[in-house]
């Protein structure tokens, strides 16, 4: 009879281990769902912000280059028209 209620008992705690066991797995999962998702939206508004701010900071780039750039063209210009060439620009489209 010891035997039998030793193996009730033991049916008991295992289940309620089990059961246990199965709320924190559950718990565990939704934990990693919810991270997985903040994660992948601060990724993407890493990149949306990535994205918007690098047409200003190439044009900075190449703005703070500007007089290398006119200082070029200046030499390419003299190079051609001293060997009796033109330069033909091409046509630029306004801005909008």
């Amino acid at each position: 009879m010891t035997d039998e209620a030793t193996s009730a008992g033991s049916v008991d705690r295992i289940t309620m281990l089990a059961t246990k066991l199965e709320r924190e797995s559950r718990a565990t999962r939704y934990l990693l769902v919810i991270c997985t998702a903040a994660n992948l939206a601060v990724m993407a508004f890493s990149m949306k912000v990535v994205y918007e701010w690098v047409p200003p900071i190439m044009l900075a780039h190449f703005m703070e280059h500007m007089d290398e750039i006119i200082m070029t063209q200046r030499a390419i210009e003299q190079r051609v028209s001293a060997r009796g060439g033109k330069i033909n620009a091409p046509a630029v489209a306004p801005e909008p």
